[in-house]
């Protein structure tokens, strides 16, 4: 019986070099051997992370660690520009997470918020879990809606934020985050203009993979006019039909009059289609603003 080792069905064919390979050949061809022993054992074991599942392939192939090294720093960089892009966008909601929501209100008000908090939580992904294998992966790939219903100053964009930022680093995915009232400015000054117009804007809107929207509910109390339903509809619409989501706040009640000032704010069209078959989060508590101190 022949006692020689038997070589490795999944050894890499780093011995099969051709003697006349150039340095960048070999670089090259040994980064991807890498990535493919690393993607291959990371799909194998869910319940790693992507450093956990690193250490474990580099165990047994110790001899790919400068390229190992390598595709680590590029990883967490990636990671860091994906995190610094989601502070930009964000404004003043770059801080917002779940951690650091302020329960307010009643008691009974409280235990709603927990409950809320509760239920995000639990679509996340969990430590080690990759996104797409998670609850809100698979709405997100599905194209579910998540609309934060309530009124002013309840913590909706908070929740929102908080909940973008478990999607914005580490994955291949495109976001928008977009104010209404800011981008309704942006739709009526491409309108009168000669450079972009709101179709190109629409577009945009349309290709990112989540779009998130603060306040979709104009705050003048009035409906959208002829023009802003109009691109409202090719925005929404074009999302649905794309199996895309949207992520919006809307300062609506959320009680059974929900749907009637839905229908009446953001016409019927509009709301049907953000409605249809979407994770709605009742936020139906009230305000935490409050004045610093009232003098007089």
């Amino acid at each position: 019986m022949n006692n020689q080792a038997q070589p490795n069905e999944h050894r890499p064919d780093s011995d099969k070099a051709p003697s006349n390979e150039m340095p960048w050949q070999r670089e090259r061809r040994r980064s991807a051997e890498w990535r493919k022993l690393l993607v291959d054992y990371y799909n194998e074991h869910p319940e790693l992370n992507i450093d956990l599942a690193a250490a474990d392939v580099l165990r047994d192939h110790p001899e790919y660690a400068p390229e190992a090294e390598h595709w680590l720093a590029g990883y967490k960089s990636h990671c860091e520009r994906c995190r610094t892009e989601f502070v930009r966008q964000a404004g003043i909601y770059a801080d917002c997470r779940f951690d650091n929501f302020r329960l307010h209100g009643s008691a009974a008000e409280q235990k709603q918020q927990r409950a809320i908090l509760k239920r995000l939580r639990a679509m996340l992904p969990t430590e080690g879990l990759r996104l797409w294998l998670s609850d809100l992966g698979r709405a997100i790939k599905a194209g579910q809606n998540i609309l934060f219903v309530g009124n002013c100053g309840t913590g909706k964009d908070h929740l929102m934020h908080g909940l973008l930022w478990h999607v914005c680093g580490g994955v291949n995915l495109s976001y928008q985050i977009q104010n209404y009232a800011t981008l309704r400015r942006r739709l009526k000054d491409a309108a009168t203009s000669d450079g972009q117009t709101e179709s190109t804007i629409i577009n945009s809107l349309c290709e990112a993979t989540l779009l998130c929207i603060s306040d979709l509910v104009p705050n003048n109390g009035k409906p959208l006019s002829d023009f802003q339903a109009d691109c409202l509809y090719q925005i929404v619409d074009g999302r649905m039909l794309a199996r895309r989501p949207i992520w919006a706040t809307l300062n609506l009640p959320t009680g059974h009059t929900m749907d009637e000032e839905g229908d009446e704010r953001l016409t019927p069209p509009v709301w049907d289609r953000l409605r249809h078959g979407a994770l709605i989060v009742a936020c139906d508590w009230q305000c935490f603003r409050k004045p610093a101190e009232i003098i007089g």
